[in-house]
């Protein structure tokens, strides 16, 4: 733990501390991320699902 206070001392982050929740960006933030592989590799996986159920009728 001692580690991690100084990390973050010398990245003058802070820890262990309570969130700024006015802060919208902070909110809402992960709503903002690039998704797309995530949902590419979903869509992928359905349609190889999809092929398998087909081949098995």
């Amino acid at each position: 733990m001692n580690f991690c206070m100084q990390q973050c001392g010398e990245q003058e982050l802070s820890w262990l501390c309570a969130s700024d929740l006015s802060d919208t960006y902070l909110i809402h933030k992960h709503t903002m991320r690039d998704r797309s592989s995530v949902i590419e590799e979903r869509e992928r996986s359905r349609r190889r699902k999809a092929a398998g159920k087909r081949d098995e009728s």
